[in-house]
């Protein structure tokens, strides 16, 4: 436990000790003194009530003899009714004093005599009451004789109650020589226990002296060593602190032309911010330009596909022509051919015949170079197509190049932002750093008086050692002693 523990401790063990002692002597002499209670209960509770009990016994008994002559000796009828009734209470009482006796608990030797007495006061009774109911028919002589069996019985019953009144006296003898070897034993415990006490308390008071002692002398050694090194280390934080004080004062001055260049340098990035803002919006504007070209160019495609669906619908036409051109030949031909089995009436229908055929044949003509036209158109178209598409995937891609470059201009307009925020809040800092190095410069001139104060406080420190030696040793010896010049 902390609380043992050191001088405390001990001065708490060394008050402790004697109080230990007083315990257990205290508790020798309660566990004594509850022996003598037992012995003094038993007296009084037990042994004194027998005592008293066989007292009363023999009274009774000698009382219903008495009345026993009394009530011979009367003359007078209602005198020996008043006696009898005497009588038979003094045997009702000496009968219940019996019965208390059989029921306190004797010893051995007094349990039989309380049976010897029982039979024998039964015996006596029995007399008694015969002598009572028969004395009137007795002559004088009969009457003594029988008187003087009564005593001889009356006498034998008082040896009884003598002998265990003997043994009753011995019991209490024994007892109270019990109770004073007890008392003598108490006392001989505590007489030693004080003894044994006060050479373990002188040892130990001795032990402690010289515990004590080498402490104190250990405390006071560490506390003239603790001093020396107090006022050396204060030596030397009074140089540290003038070091430290010039030292601020040079980093000071580094600190405000470092303030200055990030000034500077915070001024450097304003203007890349502004640049790279006006490089964001052109990348934006751009961008919806890029936009704008790619949707034309999708309308141009589409426009172009329009365009091909119609030639390919007018081939179509012109293949129906061809055909209709070829039947028109062909029935040209048969017209012919009727109008030369005709003769002479058939000449007017040739003519016409042959003009028809020269038209189909020019329609036929005509639809060929049409057709071969819108051949080439139609290849020119897909040419066209192909172009068109190359061209939209060029501009998607110079869409994606002008969105990602817009994307990196917001990134770089972002991080110029964060940069220059950085930046204020490192010149903010640095400011901050000036002020706590100016500050460090005031506390190193504050450190070296208090150096100065702190060497005062050690030689104080040591004037106080030697007085602790002195307290300790009654005076300063040289060998625990500290010199004040040295510290």
């Amino acid at each position: 436990m902390k609380i043992f523990k050191g001088l405390r401790g001990k001065l708490i063990l060394l008050a402790g000790l004697p109080v230990v002692g007083l315990m257990v002597a205290a508790f020798i002499a309660i566990n004594g003194i509850r022996s003598l209670e037992k012995v003094i209960n038993g007296l009084s509770q037990k042994r004194i009530p027998i005592t008293q009990l066989i007292g009363d016994v023999r009274i009774h008994s000698n009382a219903v003899s008495r009345l026993i002559w009394q009530n011979i000796a009367s003359s007078s009828t209602q005198a020996q009714s008043k006696v009898d009734e005497h009588i038979y209470k003094r045997i009702s009482d000496l009968e219940k004093c019996l019965n208390e006796l059989e029921n306190i608990g004797l010893v051995e030797e007094n349990k039989r005599n309380l049976q010897k007495l029982k039979d024998q006061w039964s015996n006596q009774k029995q007399k008694y009451l015969s002598l009572l109911s028969g004395f009137s028919r007795l002559n004088n002589i009969e009457l003594q004789h029988k008187m003087i069996e009564t005593i001889e019985s009356s006498n034998q019953m008082t040896e009884v109650l003598l002998a265990m009144g003997t043994v009753m006296v011995n019991t209490n003898k024994k007892t109270t020589e019990q109770a004073d070897e007890l008392t003598s034993q108490v006392k001989m415990i505590m007489v030693l226990c004080a003894i044994m006490f006060s050479i373990v308390s002188l040892l130990w008071v001795l032990f402690l002296n010289k515990q004590i002692s080498k402490q104190f002398t250990k405390i006071s050694d560490d506390l003239g060593l603790a001093g020396t090194q107090v006022a050396s280390a204060s030596e030397e934080m009074s140089k540290s602190s003038h070091m430290l004080s010039s030292s601020s004062i040079e980093g000071a001055a580094s600190l405000e032309q470092t303030v200055a260049s990030l000034d500077e340098i915070n001024t450097q990035i304003s203007l890349n911010t502004e640049r790279t803002s006006m490089a964001q919006s052109l990348g934006f504007s751009a961008k919806q330009l890029s936009q704008s070209g790619e949707s034309q160019i999708k309308n141009l495609l589409n426009s172009i596909n329009e365009i091909d669906k119609s030639s390919k619908q007018i081939q179509d036409i012109i293949g129906i022509i061809d055909d209709i051109a070829f039947q028109t030949n062909l029935l040209s031909l048969n017209a012919a051919v009727e109008a030369a089995r005709a003769g002479d009436q058939g000449k007017g229908f040739a003519v016409v015949a042959d003009a028809v055929r020269n038209l189909s044949q020019r329609t036929a003509n005509s639809a060929k170079e049409i057709s071969k036209l819108i051949s080439e158109s139609s290849e020119k178209t897909v040419f066209g197509v192909n172009l068109a598409s190359s061209s939209h995937q060029v501009l998607k891609e110079v869409f994606q190049v002008i969105a990602k470059l817009a994307t990196l201009n917001d990134e770089i307009a972002v991080s110029s932002k964060e940069q220059s925020i950085s930046l204020q809040q490192i010149s903010i800092a640095i400011s901050q750093l000036d002020t706590t190095t100016q500050s460090n410069a005031a506390a190193a001139e504050e450190t070296s008086s208090t150096a100065e104060e702190l060497s005062a406080q050690s030689r104080e420190l040591h004037k106080l050692v030697n007085h602790l030696v002195q307290v300790v040793y009654g005076e300063v010896d040289k060998e625990f002693s500290i010199d004040l010049k040295t510290a």
